[in-house]
């Protein structure tokens, strides 16, 4: 009885560290998708037309890392390039003049991520007093 006793006591401390090993691994990835960057460029768009819109303010904001937000303006070819973009939620707000606000929450998944917003013209605004 203590020899069965014995070898599996032996049996486990030599599983052990192996299992501590997968746990550490595990932890160890998710830090690697922590750090992962990204480069990320916006093209800004009319709908109608397709034609770049330049100077359309951009506002990016990570919501996954404890960083700040970054509002950049368009340039003649209607596109902003953020570097150093952590992989995750990137918050995306597009505004224009004469043009409707636009806004999404997009996924930064690639380490070259490429994403195209096309603004509409503001539409009719109704009213009960016409």
């Amino acid at each position: 009885m203590k020899k069965n006793s014995i070898r599996l006591l032996l049996a486990f401390l030599l599983i052990l560290p192996v299992l501590c090993l997968g746990a550490d691994k595990k932890k160890d990835d998710k830090k690697q998708d922590e750090k992962r960057m990204s480069t990320v460029t916006v093209t800004v768009l009319r709908d109608t037309s397709g034609k770049p819109i330049r100077n359309a303010s951009v506002i990016l904001r990570p919501l996954d890392a404890k960083m700040g937000s970054a509002n950049l303006k368009t340039d003649l070819e209607g596109k902003v390039t953020m570097e150093y973009v952590p992989f995750g939620t990137l918050r995306v707000q597009v505004i224009a003049p004469g043009m409707q606000t636009w806004g999404e929450d997009l996924e930064v998944t690639k380490e070259q991520q490429e994403f195209t917003v096309r603004l509409k013209p503001p539409a009719e605004q109704y009213s009960i007093y016409k």
